[in-house]
């Protein structure tokens, strides 16, 4: 990741931040596998695509009274390990993501 400029003022928020999403994905990536563990296997892949959605759009609102600076660098993190989680899950289940972001647009 490249840190914009200014970081380093804010070097302790952008470090809580970091520990804060891995821990908030971790937690997110569990629940989301067991549920989907649990579904009949002819459901499972609707309930990615709206579960994967919507954590996805999750990662997005980030709200608080830091600077518009350490929000949009917690939106990247928080977006980047959510996007490797729902990637991982769905390798290990055998499904699928839809190819377009939380907003709308195209994948990459």
């Amino acid at each position: 990741m490249t840190w914009p400029a200014g970081w380093r003022s804010n070097r302790r928020s952008f470090e809580m931040a970091e520990i804060s999403t891995r821990h908030m994905t971790q937690v997110m990536a569990d629940a989301i596998g067991q549920v989907l563990t649990n579904l009949p296997s002819d459901q499972r892949q609707k309930a990615f695509f709206l579960i994967g959605a919507t954590a996805i759009w999750s990662a997005e609102q980030v709200k608080g009274d830091s600077s518009e600076l350490v929000k949009s660098v917690i939106r990247q993190m928080a977006h980047a390990h959510v996007e490797h989680a729902l990637q991982a899950i769905g390798k290990k289940l055998g499904l699928s993501l839809p190819d377009v972001q939380g907003d709308g647009t195209k994948r990459h």
